[in-house]
């Protein structure tokens, strides 16, 4: 006699709720009557099988309450992504460069499917070293990947297990949303002029990808403005419609004409609806009038002309939002994402500039300009909600979250409850707030699990360590962490320093984002390993271990979320603890590590340690700024031996009163004391470096308070214009014409801007007697600078500074101009205060120096 058969469900999972969001109900609601639940269940192909309130239908798994909402998941047609998760300052976001985590996030916030959007970057543009055109095509072509096979595909190359991936889904990725590059850049947003170029029918395999994956480049849809396309008789819209690519018009002031031709040409929706678009005008109409008028009028209705609208109430007043979902008949509410709102507030990396997050929006940090959002599309859904005061309108909620997006893209299998669609679905408890997500069928976020879950490594981390310098056989790791470069080994009784790794490329394939990240820590990991085995081989027992990182790649691309004085987070330090335990059992998990910006960690180095204060006669205890100039800037301020912690972010307010502050400070006039708080920790944090504070309203104003690379070009420039001659860019004007001989094309549609090399100013000092005048100038306008942001910065602290230490990362070919900014620097301080006794002096940046400012963040 056989076993008996176990009987098998009918159905894989069952949803019990208050309502099920359809449009096959009365009303969009099929909802519960009296004490029977409305109950939606799913195959075990994960299809909604269909929806009753018979109680006695069994399935394999249940789940909800009587009181639950059951809508379809939400789709998000104009999504940035994340960046790279790892949720410190100075982290990119906006990017889709670790896709995988971001797809798992999404589901957190009830999005089951998205479009990655991206930027697409002119062709051999450089940003600060980094090849933006060959990042943007292996993100491309990662995602197209994605797109084509599921992200199945993706999970295995992480190394996730397949029983891992069958029971823990992930948002699916439909396809990609390029933004650009045909735009109109006077209406760019926040999207940076590399990323905004005329291109031809010619260049679109090379943007879609259509050269390297054919047909499955996975592109489903491109913003384009309409009236950089109108000439040439919507040829470039023309040819992307031949390939299936839907046509969105944005970033545009295009008139009413313009934008109806490109309607007719098969152009049928319009990107973040009233946002980067020319405003309405009761003569010009345009793009935002084209939106609200009746579809009808230039036959688009059968066309299906649709609208996204970002719906955080900051880029769109509600009153215009209602507007516009009361005007037209197909209207997606979108997030338009380059943060979630787990995210600390802050700075961090977007598209290549600096962004705040502050107050639930995304600012540029050099105007204020909105720069994307921290939106979900949960909280899209809950906002349409609001828009219903006393009676919020959940199914045009669902509609405009979910069926909207799904019939933009022509989605057949999604976006509605409809009997054998896919179960992408979300489950709400009475106040809209997310109970599951659950795609095709199989629930990818559980909110009872997800509170409980603890995602913090077992490992003991000091945030201050206090340990003594080393005696006997005792010895402090020291680790530097630079944009492309690391340094470590350890330090002994009497300061000796033993070396075991001195500048090795730390991060050997990307610049940039989540994967030069990741290949920079698996190689600091590795550095600390082999630095502790050396030290145990010599009897030597490790007693802390100080990290000192600069973390700016090429002075724009933050790594390891560092360059902040006051640095907090150690997701970094655990990260490198538990991947050096991870490839070394025996490594000890509770070392104390101590971990602060890289700048600051030199100057305590140089205030604590005898033979470097004998170099340049610096007192014990004597107050100093330290300043270290390369690709990117640093400051250290040391007060009593310590160093000054309390620079703080800025919210984005401050902005507005920068460049007031700064015309000023320029004309001897007072400034507000917010103003002047900013402006200084600004300098301690050396975010001016990198800004370009004036350029247009005061072009006779910059204040590059704190100088690198960047401001020598700059400067070099001005000296230029002032000359009337070409003294700095002669070599580069010789490589392009080269280039441009082999290759006619080589530049074609690109707004190539010339760089000057740092190279060609130095020689110019060796030059003819005009241009080593110009070239010393160079010089000289930068100690200027230098000095008078130092003295601001002096005479806030409340401290005695009468002395400034320099270290130039440059090389010593930059010997001559250095002589010559010293001279400047002290002149600029010593003018600023009528006071002599200021001094300024340079020091050698060598490997002890490195590895010492590690290790004396650790002692006491």
């Amino acid at each position: 006699m056989g076993l008996p058969v176990k009987p098998i469900s009918r159905y894989k999972l069952s949803i019990e709720a208050g309502q099920i969001i359809t449009r096959s109900a009365e009303g969009g609601i099929f909802g519960s009557i009296g004490n029977k639940p409305a109950k939606l269940h799913i195959d075990h192909d994960g299809m909604i099988a269909g929806w009753d309130r018979d109680s006695a239908l069994k399935a394999e798994h249940r789940i909800g309450a009587q009181n639950c909402i059951i809508g379809p998941g939400f789709i998000d047609l104009h999504f940035h992504g994340y960046g790279d998760q790892s949720n410190t300052r100075y982290s990119e976001i906006g990017s889709f460069m670790n896709p995988i985590p971001i797809l798992d996030r999404i589901t957190t916030y009830g999005t089951t499917g998205c479009l990655a959007t991206l930027l697409v970057p002119v062709r051999a543009r450089r940003f600060f070293g980094i090849d933006l055109d060959a990042r943007f095509r292996m993100l491309r072509s990662q995602l197209a990947d994605m797109v084509n096979e599921g992200p199945g595909l993706l999970q295995a190359k992480a190394g996730v297990s397949p029983e891992e991936t069958r029971e823990r889904p992930r948002a699916r990725l439909l396809g990609m949303n390029l933004e650009g590059p045909k735009l109109n850049g006077e209406f760019c947003g926040a999207i940076p002029s590399n990323s905004i170029w005329d291109a031809t029918v010619r260049d679109i395999p090379r943007i879609i990808g259509e050269d390297e994956m054919g047909e499955h480049h996975g592109v489903r849809m491109m913003t384009v403005a309409p009236e950089m396309d109108f000439q040439g008789d919507f040829s470039f819209i023309r040819s992307l419609l031949d390939r299936g690519i839907i046509i969105s018009l944005g970033h545009s002031a295009a008139s009413l004409e313009q934008t109806v031709a490109a309607i007719k040409a098969g152009a049928r929706h319009l990107t973040h609806f009233y946002n980067a678009m020319a405003p309405l005008s009761h003569r010009d109409p345009g793009v935002v009038g084209t939106g609200l008028i009746d579809p009808r009028i230039y036959d688009a209705q059968e066309r299906g002309l649709s609208l996204e609208v970002i719906c955080d109430f900051i880029h769109v007043n509600p009153a215009v939002l209602t507007l516009a979902i009361n005007r037209h008949h197909l209207v997606a509410g979108i997030s338009d994402a380059v943060a979630h709102p787990e995210m600390e507030e802050g700075t961090y990396e977007f598209a290549g500039q600096r962004v705040t997050i502050f107050d639930g929006a995304v600012r540029t940090l050099e105007d204020g300009r909105l720069a994307g959002s921290a939106m979900t599309m949960l909280q899209t859904f809950r906002n349409l909600l609001l828009l219903g005061g006393d009676n919020p309108d959940v199914v045009q909620a669902f509609e405009m979250t979910s069926s909207a997006p799904a019939q933009i893209l022509g989605l057949n299998d999604s976006g509605r409850i409809e009997r054998g669609r896919r179960a992408d679905l979300v489950v709400l408890d009475s106040n809209y707030n997310l109970l599951y997500t659950i795609i095709q069928g199989k629930i990818a976020y559980d909110s009872a699990s997800y509170k409980t879950h603890n995602r913090k490594y077992p490992l003991a981390l000091s945030s201050r360590v206090a340990v003594s310098k080393p005696a006997g056989k005792e010895a402090v790791m020291g680790l530097r962490v630079s944009a492309n470069a690391l340094w470590c080994g350890y330090v002994t009784e009497g300061e000796n320093v033993t070396l075991t790794l001195s500048g090795r490329n730390g991060n050997p394939e990307y610049k940039q984002g989540f994967t030069g990240r990741e290949a920079i820590l698996d190689s600091a990991s590795e550095a600390i390993l082999e630095t502790w085995r050396h030290a145990r081989k010599e009897g030597y027992t490790i007693s802390a271990l100080g990290i000192a990182a600069s973390g700016l790649i090429h002075g724009a691309r933050a790594v390891t979320g560092m360059n902040l004085p006051a640095w907090n987070d150690f997701d970094i330090a655990r990260d490198l603890m538990r991947r050096a335990v991870e490839l070394d059992g025996a490594f000890p998990k509770e070392l104390p590590v101590a971990v602060d910006n890289s700048s600051s960690a030199m100057a305590m180095a140089i205030a604590r340690t005898r033979r470097l204060r004998a170099a340049i006669d610096l007192k014990k205890g004597e107050n100093f700024v330290f300043v270290k100039i390369g690709w990117g800037l640093g400051t250290g301020v040391i007060v009593n031996e310590r160093p000054i912690s309390s620079i703080e972010d800025i919210s984005p307010d401050y902005f507005l009163h920068l460049r007031q502050a700064i015309k000023n400070i320029h004309d001897g006039l007072p400034t507000l004391l917010h103003q002047t708080m900013l402006i200084n920790r600004l300098v301690a944090k050396g975010e001016l470096a990198l800004m370009r504070t004036c350029d247009e309203e005061y072009p006779e104003h910059h204040l590059e308070t704190l100088v690198s690379m960047g401001g020598l070009i700059h400067y070099a420039r001005a000296e230029e214009k002032k000359a009337g001659k070409i003294f700095f860019r002669k070599d580069k004007i010789r490589s392009i014409m080269d280039a441009l001989e082999h290759d006619p094309y080589a530049y074609e549609n690109t707004r190539f801007e010339l760089e000057m090399t740092i190279k060609d100013i130095v020689d110019a000092l060796r030059g003819t007697p005009e241009e080593a005048e110009h070239a010393a100038a160079v010089f000289e306008r930068m100690g200027m600078a230098l000095g008078s942001g130092l003295l601001s910065l002096a005479n806030t602290l409340q401290a005695s500074i009468r002395r400034v230490v320099i270290l130039p990362q440059m090389g010593k070919e930059f010997d001559e101009g250095i002589d010559i900014m010293r001279l400047a620097v002290l002149s600029s301080l010593t003018q600023g205060t009528n006071e002599e006794g200021w001094k300024v002096n340079f020091i050698s940046a060598d490997d002890d120096l490195f590895i010492l400012g590690g290790a004396t963040l650790c002692y006491r």
